[in-house]
């Protein structure tokens, strides 16, 4: 998926760029890509040092997200 950042390596380890804690940004789940829901946009969060999660409580396992577009200011 260009722009989108993959969530784990082959072994499971975060291995992306990683966005800021609170950041919004568009998660899609590759499992569905082709379904309505498969693209939302939720929150990163860190809830403890190490840790991160989404804010919506989805696993990151098999997600890619990338940063919500910013608007064209003309």
């Amino acid at each position: 998926m260009i722009g989108f950042h993959h969530t784990f390596d082959d072994e499971g380890v975060l291995n992306c760029e990683l966005p800021d804690i609170g950041e919004r940004i568009l998660v899609s789940d590759a499992e569905c890509m082709y379904d309505d829901e498969s693209i939302w946009i939720d929150s990163w969060d860190s809830p403890d040092c190490g840790i991160y999660e989404l804010e919506s409580g989805n696993e990151l396992d098999g997600l890619a997200w990338m940063r919500l577009p910013q608007p064209n200011n003309k």
